[in-house]
């Protein structure tokens, strides 16, 4: 999974540094239902002469504001900004990034991402020590959700938090694949819900 976002982030990062050649158009018009929130994060690229950090943010129109920012051996170098869009198409998704404020060309890259997206699960449950017999066992969620592993972990963007308490998960997992109903009834009484 984590191969070809950090190849997407390299072909970015040549995207950005203007290597590849402009477009006078995008692939297509940017449509706010069209985005694509795995992008949103930070992206790190390493070298042998220092790193990039490409922040993507999505913005109120649905769009994406990106800022690089290049560090070399001495420090930081340079900081970029552009403006961009996704183009999902049958053939793959593009990426359109233009210089913010610029009245200039499009560069494109298709990208994708391969391995679990996680994005939309509704639910997650923590067991085990840390998280059943800690002092703040959403701080432990929080840091798993929302710490700083790299952005190509896509990771529940908001899931319901559960606590596995009285350790039921390994047999609700076991009875599921004969009584999926009872698996469920099971959960339903023994998780602890975390609140919002």
């Amino acid at each position: 999974m984590r191969f070809l976002p950090l190849c997407a982030l390299a072909a970015m990062s040549l995207l950005l540094a203007a290597c590849l050649p402009e477009s006078e158009h995008p692939v297509s018009a940017a449509d706010p239902q069209h985005g694509d929130p795995r992008l949103w994060g930070a992206w790190i690229n390493e070298a042998e002469d220092g790193f990039t950090v490409a922040h993507v943010l999505a913005t109120e129109g649905g769009t994406l504001h990106l800022v690089t920012i290049d560090h070399d051996v001495e420090g930081v170098g340079g900081v970029d900004e552009y403006d961009g869009h996704v183009s999902r198409l049958k053939g793959g998704d593009y990426l359109n990034v233009r210089v913010t404020g610029s009245e200039t060309g499009y560069l494109v890259a298709k990208y994708r991402f391969d391995g679990k997206d996680l994005t939309a699960v509704a639910h997650v449950v923590g067991t085990g020590g840390i998280v059943v017999h800690g002092r703040h066992p959403r701080k432990v969620f929080e840091a798993v959700l929302q710490g700083s592993a790299p952005s190509v972990l896509l990771k529940p963007r908001a899931p319901r938090l559960h606590l596995d308490s009285s350790y039921v998960l390994y047999a609700a997992g076991l009875l599921a694949t004969v009584e999926p109903r009872a698996a469920l009834k099971l959960l339903h009484r023994h998780l602890t819900p975390l609140g919002p």
